[in-house]
């Protein structure tokens, strides 16, 4: 799975329906999700990396990154404070589903 796409499950969890949450939110959500993926270096357990999840969510809100534009499934909706498209809600759930279907059952 990308990292864009953990960090759009990430933020599902905080705004299932649209609602606003915050980016550090966001940041501290993904790095519950995955510590050793959006930890920071040396210190994986114990702090979140802002900066490696701001880049995924960069990606999400549509912005041009490297030349490639990325489909706007984040919206700003005041300083620090994000939001859940319809199309973000869609792809999450779509996610969601892939990864029910490839889940183990216990």
């Amino acid at each position: 799975m990308k990292n864009k796409d953990r960090v759009l499950l990430a933020a599902a969890e905080l705004g299932p329906k649209g609602e606003p949450f915050t980016v550090f939110d966001l940041t501290v959500r993904a790095w519950i999700a995955n510590k050793l993926l959006y930890g920071m270096p040396g210190y994986e357990m114990v702090h979140p990396n802002h900066q490696k999840v701001y880049v995924a969510t960069l990606h999400l809100l549509g912005r041009n990154y490297r030349r490639l534009t990325y489909p706007g499934y984040l919206k700003r909706c005041g300083r620090n404070l994000l939001q859940l498209t319809q199309a973000g809600i869609d792809r999450a759930a779509k996610l969601r589903k892939e990864l029910d279907a490839t889940s183990p059952t216990a």
